[in-house]
């Protein structure tokens, strides 16, 4: 069982202009991840990712990866960011939009995470998970 969980550092250029609670638009949901995209490549983005990463990566986190995993058999990838707003205020928006998603924002929301580089700031994320791929 081959499971990838990646993240990329990224530099905010604005706040995510939706509520809390409140469904992204797809469009806002591209240019955001798009924007996040094109800032990976820092310094201190790579440093950040890499400290994110070690943070993430806790038997407890797993544990929780995998019962989304179990619930959601099957084939299963997502991509998105993890939007800071405030040193340990962030948010996570993952696509497509569905049961493994809302698990996995679940699984890794309500975490202590290290503090990002600035605020506001976004991280890509990116999630592939293909039990026929061994």
């Amino acid at each position: 069982m081959t499971s990838t969980l990646r993240g990329c550092v990224l530099v905010a250029l604005s706040v995510v202009a939706s509520t809390a609670g409140a469904a992204m638009s797809d469009a806002a949901f591209e240019a955001h991840f798009l924007e996040a995209q094109a800032n990976r490549g820092t310094a201190e983005g790579t440093a950040f990712d890499g400290v994110l990463a070690q943070t993430f990566d806790t038997l407890l986190v797993r544990a929780s990866i995998d019962a989304c995993l179990r619930d959601n058999p099957g084939k299963q990838a997502v991509h998105g960011y993890f939007d800071f707003v405030a040193p340990q205020a962030y948010q996570l928006e993952l696509r497509p939009a569905g049961p493994f998603a809302a698990c996995m924002e679940r699984a890794l929301e309500n975490r202590h995470l290290p503090e990002p580089p600035r605020l506001p700031y976004r991280n890509e994320f990116r999630f592939t998970h293909d039990p026929d791929n061994a």
